[in-house]
Parts: C-alpha cells; sequence; structure tokens
C-alpha cells in the first residue's frame, strides 16, 4: 500500500484501508495510514473514532500509532507548536508522504492565517472624522 501513499490526496488509500478494516483485515500499519490520512484530510472526528474503535492489541503492538494519536490530540487542542514538534519525529515509509504533506498542509494553513490577519494599517478601514 506503500505506492498508493505517493498520490496527494490520499483518498485512494483511505477507501482502501477502510475496506480492510471493515473487512477485519486491517494490520497495525492500516490502522497508522488510515489515521495519517484522516489526520491530512483534516477530519479529527474520524480520527478520533477510528483511535477508540481499534483494538487494545494493535495499539499496544503498533507504537507508531500511539505516536500518530499524540499528533490528533494537539491538532485537536490546537496546540501547533506541539503539532509540529511531533511531526518532527521519525516516520515509517508507509506513511512519511502523508506526514509530509499534513506539515505542509499545516504549514500553509498558519500561513494563509497569518497573512489574512496582516493587513497594513493604511489598508485598514478608520473611523470616519
Amino acid at each position: 500500500m506503500a505506492d498508493i501513499a505517493e498520490k496527494p490526496d490520499f483518498e485512494e488509500l483511505c477507501i482502501k484501508c477502510e475496506q480492510m478494516e471493515l473487512d477485519g483485515s486491517a494490520s497495525g500499519e492500516v490502522y497508522t495510514q488510515l489515521l495519517a490520512v484522516y489526520l491530512f484530510q483534516n477530519d479529527i472526528c474520524n480520527a478520533k473514532f477510528l483511535w477508540k474503535r481499534t483494538p487494545d492489541e494493535i495499539k499496544l503492538s503498533t507504537p507508531e500509532l500511539a505516536k500518530l494519536w499524540n499528533v490528533g490530540c494537539h491538532i485537536w487542542k490546537r496546540d501547533f507548536v506541539a503539532v509540529y514538534n511531533a511531526l518532527k519525529e521519525e516516520w515509517s515509509p508507509s506513511i512519511q508522504p502523508i506526514i509530509a504533506a499534513l506539515t505542509e498542509k499545516l504549514q500553509k494553513r498558519t500561513f494563509d492565517l497569518v497573512v489574512s490577519n496582516d493587513t497594513p494599517l493604511s489598508e485598514q478601514k478608520t473611523w470616519p472624522n
């Protein structure tokens, strides 16, 4: 499935991972990829429900899944300093492209937010005299 993770929208990967979960054949890697895709899609609710329904044995046997959920928790709390620090960790090749795309997307969103709020005073509306 790593070759599917190369696509920038990750929609096909999401569909395949969801199907594997429904079939009961999802491994820890599949759960990790699906969680990464949900975070990339900014689908925090589905990410949270995925974490809750992931079997405990998979959570315990896949430390990267817990590490990725930690990123999701920081996104949920809007603690973006912690998000960026957590994303700097080393990630397995199967989710590295998704993590890179997620990092880039979050940086762009943050930059756009700063730019949209950085209107020069000369362009701001002033009170009439």
